[in-house]
């Protein structure tokens, strides 16, 4: 009776034991991390769960507390454990300069694992020297050429999208956000998987408003430690939502893979007529088996996703600022106006460079707003930024929103304030200062293409109305995902513009 008593004692022990063995070894094998975190100052971290109690609760107040945290240590480096992550947090533009335009800082850290579920290695989510040979090649695919070519296309869908606008001039307040939306998938959609879409006319299909959703998966697998294991993930209701919208996407663009080569087969396109689709199809007929067709998936995704959502948010924060700064949107429009008159719209290269007024708003909405406000990466070895070790493992973060913000380098750092991008000021600040779309070999291929489709946009908006919204812009509250976003929405309300 005895020894059946202590049979289950004996049990515990050992399991204790065993515990407490694999964490010994766990902790010693991660002792470099430990030790290199001592010359870091951050926030109480606790065992294994690290700094994860600051980041419970919604993921709409994630990005404020990530900003205050980042911002009571800057310009020195800190700390913080994301779990058994270890972070460190460089504020200053020296430092982004030396993580950013070197090799060694190259590769996107473990967490972008989550993106890669929906979008695989495309070229904001893989690594590598596949990474460096696959962008040289997509790269001349995307830029200013390509776009003014197909100036048609977008003109096209800008006009239904100014024209279905006159519907709500007058009638009160509205969230802007879901017109520009859907202006912008429909080019997109467009230009890089050559599908005539009809979103502004027939609404929202199954594949546009998933995509909305699984960003909050993966922000929410990046911030909560506790949705990183797969063993807790797989037992929540993200995960059928993961799979579910994973499948639907992927299995979308493969179709329209299919139907580019069909049409091509087929001849249905015009001659001068040829959407990124088409381009990487006749790279892989030259060079066929230069990447597979999952490959070619998660480059075609990356570029759809990539440019649809960065330039529908930032044309709609674009459009709030000027409605909460009339000054400045009368200074704007009338630069239009000088330009174009009341009906034309840029189509050379040197009327996109005029908009001289309407380039500073872009870049100060840029600053506010950045499309990734925290990039991280990693290192594969250990590595010194002047006397801060870098650990190999360790995440390395450069807080692009905290810069943007900081009062050394901007006068105004909460405010919509275009005067910040004067060429006097300009020439005041440290070029990393100020870096919307990353920089180095990382940076995004497709500033200049969201450049010109922000300008023809804005330029046809302001011929034909003049925008209002309510409050100022340092009291916005925002939240991010994979981008920062306006919790309460873009509202504004319309009249027509009466030039004087």
């Amino acid at each position: 009776m005895l020894n059946i008593t202590i049979v289950p004692l004996v049990l515990c022990y050992l399991v204790v034991c065993i515990i407490l063995m694999c964490l010994c070894r766990f902790y010693w094998t991660r002792r470099k991390l430990y030790v290199a975190s001592y010359n870091y100052d951050g926030p109480l971290a606790f065992p294994i769960i690290g700094n994860a109690l600051s980041f419970i609760g919604h993921n709409d107040k994630i990005l404020m507390k990530l900003y205050h945290i980042v911002e009571s240590y800057q310009p020195i480096p800190m700390r913080f454990w994301l779990g058994p992550v270890l972070a460190l947090v460089f504020s200053s533009p020296d430092h982004a300069e030396k993580i950013l335009s070197s090799s060694k800082f190259a590769h996107k850290h473990d967490l972008y694992k989550f993106l890669q579920i929906f979008i695989g290695n495309g070229l904001v989510s893989g690594s590598g020297s596949n990474h460096k040979l696959h962008r040289r090649i997509i790269q001349p695919m995307v830029n200013l050429n390509f776009v003014l070519v197909h100036l048609d296309i977008v003109h096209k869908h800008i006009n239904e999208c100014i024209s279905s606008l006159n519907d709500f001039v007058g009638k009160g307040t509205f969230n802007i956000l879901e017109h520009v939306h859907k202006c912008f998938r429909d080019i997109i959609k467009e230009l890089i998987f050559g599908v005539e879409a009809k979103s502004q006319l027939d609404g929202e299909n199954k594949f546009d408003q998933v995509i909305v959703e699984f960003y909050d998966i993966i922000f929410s697998r990046l911030m909560k430690v506790h949705l990183q294991i797969d063993f807790i993930f797989n037992m929540t209701s993200l995960k059928k939502k993961q799979t579910k919208y994973r499948d639907l996407i992927r299995n979308l663009v493969r179709q329209f893979v299919k139907e580019a080569q069909e049409k091509k087969k087929l001849k249905l396109n015009g001659s001068s007529f040829n959407p990124i689709i088409n381009q990487m199809n006749e790279f892989l007929e030259e060079n066929p088996g230069f990447f597979d067709e999952d490959t070619f998936i998660d480059h075609i995704l990356t570029l759809y996703l990539a440019a649809e959502d960065t330039i529908t948010v930032i044309s709609a924060f674009l459009l709030l600022c000027l409605g909460m700064n009339l000054e400045y949107q009368t200074k704007a429009a009338e630069e239009v106006r000088c330009l174009f008159g009341i009906n034309q719209l840029p189509t050379t290269p040197e009327d996109f460079q005029n908009l001289k007024y309407i380039d500073m708003c872009i870049k100060d909405v840029l600053r506010l707003f950045p499309i990734a406000p925290y990039i991280l990466r990693k290192t594969s070895e250990d590595l010194y930024i002047e006397k801060w070790l870098i650990p190999r493992g360790s995440a390395v973060v450069v807080p692009i929103f905290n810069i943007h913000r900081n009062p050394k380098f901007w006068k105004k750092p909460h405010d919509f304030y275009p005067d910040h991008f004067l060429p006097q000021e300009v020439n005041k600040r440290h070029v990393y200062a100020y870096i919307p779309f990353s920089a180095g070999s990382r940076g995004c291929i497709g500033k200049t293409v969201a450049y010109t489709f922000l300008k023809t946009f804005i330029c046809s908006f302001l011929q034909k109305y003049e925008v209002e919204s309510d409050g100022k812009v340092p009291n916005l509250k925002l939240k991010m995902d994979i981008s920062v976003r306006s919790i309460n929405g873009y509202n504004v309300t319309l009249k027509p513009r009466i030039w004087k």
